[in-house]
């Protein structure tokens, strides 16, 4: 696969190849940088610049089954393994600053604003607390996944990749995979959890924080769709869609209490 650099910070995508050239000598499941006879990365052709990556056999997973969650959850545990135990690892804690989303033209603004605002009270009360940080994914959705005979085949695109708890990682998954607008997959969030458990524990702050992180992500997803509404107000029907389900994904998730979802673990 060759990709051409645009519009790119160089030196943090030299440090996104790094991380990406770190996990796959730890064996995590993701695409080889290529390297020149220089032993380069980061190639200069006809005024432009470019990678090339090893190409992966596979295909976003659409329907995810209890083999393929057991999978995934182990191979991100893994990573957070390797990553937790490497110069990509925080000793200290990081400052989150948590976005409050412009969602003006959202309808049943009065219940998201509420909704929103309360939320962050709640995750800055995480501030002083145990949390595991270290340069996670940060972007883990079936679209950044490939998956081949049920079995994962590799993380992709870790443009969004930063340093942040690595519960964020968890969140980030259960809300794009297992919160749908007219299902919360329960068993499957239980199933993905406990099999990533087998190899992190997580401690009472990170379980309580992971229930208002994939909050968090819920408002994230369904700001997204207004920010590329105004980018791109051609695809308008096609958002206001997302907008609607993305609201009442959110919305499902919220009718879960903390007490009721910790019982997942």
């Amino acid at each position: 696969i060759l990709k051409v650099l645009k519009n790119v910070n160089l030196k943090s995508f030299c440090e996104q190849l790094e991380l990406i050239d770190f996990l796959f000598k730890h064996k995590i499941p993701v695409a080889k940088n290529i390297k020149d006879k220089e032993s380069k990365e980061i190639i200069n052709y006809d005024n432009n610049r470019l990678i090339i990556q090893e190409f992966v056999e596979g295909i976003h997973p659409k329907r995810i089954g209890k083999i393929l969650i057991n999978d995934i959850a182990r191979n991100i545990a893994k990573m957070h393994i390797a990553l937790l135990h490497s110069k990509f690892k925080i000793n200290r804690k990081i400052v989150h600053k948590y976005k409050k989303r412009d969602l003006v033209n959202c309808p049943k603004i009065k219940y998201v604003e509420k909704l929103q605002d309360n939320l962050i009270v709640d995750l800055n009360k995480f501030k002083n607390k145990k949390l595991k940080v270290a340069r996670i994914h940060s972007d883990l959705s079936e679209v950044n996944i490939l998956v081949k005979n049920n079995k994962l085949q590799a993380f992709i695109d870790f443009d969004d990749s930063d340093y942040d708890y690595i519960v964020y990682e968890l969140a980030i998954f259960i809300a794009h995979t297992f919160v749908r607008s007219k299902i919360i997959y329960k068993e499957k969030i239980k199933l993905f959890l406990r099999e990533y458990q087998n190899y992190i524990n997580l401690n009472k702050d990170e379980k309580e924080l992971l229930y208002s992180l994939v909050k968090y992500r819920l408002f994230g997803i369904l700001y997204w769709y207004f920010k590329y509404t105004k980018l791109h107000p051609e695809k308008t029907k096609q958002f206001k869609r997302g907008i609607e389900r993305s609201l009442k994904r959110l919305e499902r998730f919220d009718n879960i209490s903390l007490e009721s979802f910790s019982k997942l673990y």
